[in-house]
């Protein structure tokens, strides 16, 4: 048992240490225990890019970009393999501009956290056909589509505040897709699953401890006729919507232990 702890607390070390790059930029000590390199935006570190595209346009693949706390205008577009990190999502703010797309991920194994999304013309993020994409701590508001996440796998969508957008996460054709831990307020529709309809592939979709409240429509299951996979969504809480759960010509969807 002592083994066991001493082991946790190892790891939970390790991982204070690798988010938490803003004192290694103080003291210019580079993170060991983290994957490739630090790129800095904002702050007033020497060397410190002033726009995000800049840091990761001069990145390497498997590079880490911190973004100080500030209000950076425009879009990006994510064409390498990067973790980027903002200080703080209710400080660390990118105004798309009315730009189209505000993040536009092209390349896979990519993580983002940490930002507000705001402003942009019709989408916060972006992704199509691509593998391994973490998005976490993010706020996205006011966005005809808070996230657009087309012919994708293995994504993670954890800790995201989706505020008064058309949709929340447009969901369509995907394999492995997990949806925990978000909340979902003032949006027309919080969560729309186009469906699946591959007979050879996992197009399971996971909506697991998520909040919705004061949407029209929470979850709109459209077309879910997957072979392999399945549906699940269990453990969310539905509070003051105009409708909760609708479901239009779908196979293996479970719906379990919610309180609506």
């Amino acid at each position: 048992m002592k083994r066991k702890w001493l082991a946790v607390g190892i790891i939970l070390l390790s991982l204070g240490t690798c988010i938490n790059p803003a004192n290694a930029q103080d003291t210019e000590k580079t993170l060991q225990t983290s994957r490739g390199e630090w790129l800095y935006v904002g702050g007033s570190g020497p060397g410190n890019y002033t726009g995000i595209q800049d840091a990761i346009d001069n990145a390497n693949i498997g590079d880490n970009i911190y973004v100080f706390s500030g209000y950076y205008i425009g879009n990006i577009t994510v064409s390498k393999s990067l973790r980027i990190i903002g200080e703080d999502p209710d400080t660390t703010i990118i105004n798309g501009n009315g730009e189209v797309i505000i993040v536009n991920i092209i390349a896979n194994e990519v993580k983002i956290s940490g930002f507000t999304l705001e402003k942009g013309k019709t989408m916060g993020i972006r992704m199509e056909w691509r593998d391994s994409i973490i998005l976490s701590n993010l706020t996205i508001k006011n966005m005809r589509e808070g996230i657009f996440n087309w012919m994708n796998s293995n994504i993670i969508i954890d800790n995201v505040s989706f505020l008064s957008n058309d949709i929340g996460i447009g969901v369509n054709n995907v394999c492995n897709c997990n949806i925990t831990h978000c909340m979902f307020s003032g949006n027309d529709l919080g969560i729309s699953d186009g469906g699946f309809y591959s007979t050879t592939h996992d197009g399971s979709l996971y909506i697991i401890q998520n909040i919705f409240i004061h949407n029209y429509r929470a979850i709109g299951l459209y077309y879910c006729i997957v072979s392999n996979g399945r549906t699940l969504v269990r453990r969310n809480t539905f509070n003051q919507n105009q409708y909760g759960i609708t479901l239009d010509n779908c196979k293996k969807v479970d719906i379990i232990e919610n309180n609506i």
